[in-house]
């Protein structure tokens, strides 16, 4: 027997009120880890930097570059006091020893999403703290008296507005034929995901997870990553001033995603629930990709709409310079990918269903209390219940609980797989032993109302 659900739900970064599905609750915290990377004595990255390109980023990097000890040129041209626009040889060295010495891996003298991060950081003098459930990640700038030490307590906090939720209404999926033997996952399909948003002065960096569905690099995530208007739409209510004030005005630039190494092996149920060992994404991230799919309301409840968060991202191509330091940036049209499945349904409290994913969670075994760090993590469960919504999809199986082992906050976008496909995407969680995901059934059956169901490899059953 089902048990009924009581618990706030909570994601990591704002507030969100869903009413009409089972449960109705309002969510206690903002839905993606985040790192806020500001202040007027540091320089502005919008951009990935690489040889020969130009422009005042540059002279910015040779700068924080000289002041750090690591020098562009002993003197003229580059040389401090002298820094130039252009991204030479002397750059490029310079940011490699740079690199070498911070653990960013390769150090090929290449600027990207990390290494403008790991700069920002340091340029300021930040410090990063967590709060709530380890839901947020803020970097700010810290009074001269801190600087001493990064690590403090000195970042912006988040106190979770907390709401209890009425009772809980299950509904039960429909019997479905017998399976045929599952497939596989492929490791490579589940995906880092590194999304720069512009607000104002600043660049707001959000973490999240995501899974490949089909050899053409498409991406399905959590909306909440990609999307900060319709964050701020459904989780207002409970964001403070300066919250909102980001998710209201930050403008998505683009995203990055990361695949890991080939000859990844993932672990299956046994071994997550011994071990759980992570692997390191140890490279920059290989491709940049942009926003396919977002859903609109086309026949969904209002209270549906706030509840479909996920995307559809597309691979638009390598980040710059990807060859020179990444054997896989050439894998237009071949990407590795995991199938899609919307019958039959995980049984609740019997089948065993796994997540892989990239966890914010300082500290996490062998993840470096690092926001930066990306460490693939599995989780194992069942499904606790299924969870309906109130119009498009009254009576079906909208929503279900995972109920696990090792989820860890800052999952958003990881891919709930039964038997070797992929049958749900997260967005929430309660606590390290459950979260919240939206059914692949909708997922599936939103993409086929805007005419887009081709964009993932689907199968009916496996």
């Amino acid at each position: 027997m089902m048990r009924k659900h009581s618990k706030i739900l909570s994601i990591a970064l704002a507030a969100v009120t869903l009413a009409g599905i089972a449960p109705a609750v309002v969510y206690a915290a903002p839905p993606s880890p985040v790192a806020t990377i500001a202040g007027p004595a540091c320089v502005l990255f919008p951009r990935n930097l690489t040889m020969g390109m130009q422009g005042e980023d540059v002279r910015g990097l040779q700068q924080f570059l000289n002041s750090h000890g690591f020098a562009v040129a002993a003197s003229g041209p580059g040389s401090a006091g002298a820094e130039t626009t252009l991204f030479g040889a002397r750059t490029r060295q310079a940011l490699a020893g740079f690199q070498r010495v911070n653990g960013i891996s390769p150090p090929a003298g290449y600027f990207g999403a990390i290494s403008r991060a790991k700069v920002s950081v340091l340029c300021m003098g930040a410090s990063v703290s967590g709060s709530g459930q380890g839901l947020t990640t803020t970097i700010t700038p810290l009074p001269p008296a801190a600087k001493a030490g990064i690590g403090g307590a000195n970042g912006v906090a988040f106190t979770p507005t907390v709401v209890t939720p009425p009772p809980s209404t299950v509904v039960t999926p429909p019997a479905t034929a017998a399976a045929v033997p599952a497939g596989s996952i492929a490791p490579q399909s589940v995906v880092g995901v590194l999304c720069t948003y512009r607000w104002g002065n600043r660049t707001q960096l959000m973490k999240g997870s995501g899974v490949i569905v089909s050899s053409q690099g498409y991406v399905l995530t959590a909306r909440h990553i990609v999307d900060p208007r319709w964050t701020y739409d459904v989780y207002q209510s409970t964001l403070n001033a300066e919250q909102r004030d980001m998710y209201m005005n930050a403008v998505l630039d683009h995203c990055e995603i990361g695949l890991p190494e080939q000859g990844t092996a993932l672990p299956g149920g046994g071994d997550i629930r011994r071990l759980n060992p992570g692997t390191l994404i140890t490279g920059h991230f290989q491709y940049r990709a942009e926003p396919y799919f977002l859903p609109g309301r086309n026949g969904l409840s209002a209270s549906e709409y706030n509840t479909a968060d996920f995307a559809v991202l597309k691979v638009s191509g390598p980040v710059p310079n990807c060859s020179s330091w990444n054997r896989e940036c050439n894998l237009a049209g071949a990407f590795p990918y995991t199938p899609v499945m919307t019958t039959p349904l995980p049984a609740a409290a019997s089948d065993e269903i796994l997540s892989y994913g990239y966890p914010s969670t300082p500290g996490v075994n062998d993840a470096a209390s690092n926001f930066m760090a990306f460490y693939l993590k599995g989780a194992v469960g069942t499904v606790g219940m299924y969870l309906s919504g109130d119009q498009r999809f009254a009576g079906m199986p909208m929503n279900f609980s995972f109920d696990a082992q090792d989820i860890h906050n800052g999952r958003s976008g990881s891919p709930i797989f039964h038997r070797g496909k992929v049958v749900g995407i997260l967005y929430g969680s309660t606590s390290s032993q459950q979260s919240f995901n939206l059914s692949m059934p909708a997922i599936m059956a939103i993409l086929k109302d805007a005419g887009l169901d081709s964009v993932a490899s689907f199968s009916l059953s496996s």
